[in-house]
């Protein structure tokens, strides 16, 4: 079992929690943490200073939920970062069966 965070920022609060819902629905999350932000960037040559919502996801899936996220973001260019971590075992074994589809 290995367990993976994928990060994910949006644009609104909804947008975050539908997301991450419609991604605990499918069982390819099995949890995440949405938190407000301050976020600066260089967009189409101009300096943004902005808010956004970061869900921070936690998966044994992160490839098919980057898949997920891209298929139904709002964004032209989302920002879905993903890595591998070191969890206690209890929470390794707690996301996998998560993210296990029913039979």
């Amino acid at each position: 079992m290995t367990t993976h965070i994928v990060y994910v920022t949006f644009p609104t609060k909804k947008e975050a929690q539908q997301t991450v819902d419609a991604l605990i629905s499918r069982r390819l999350i099995a949890c995440a943490n949405i938190s407000l932000v301050e976020s600066r960037y260089t967009w189409k040559s101009k300096k943004v200073v902005g808010k956004e919502f970061v869900a921070i996801c936690k998966t044994d899936k992160p490839k098919l939920v980057e898949r997920a996220i891209l298929d139904s973001h709002s964004y032209d260019v989302p920002c879905i970062l993903s890595w591998k971590v070191k969890a206690n075992k209890s929470f390794d074994a707690w996301v996998a069966t998560s993210c296990k589809k029913k039979n």
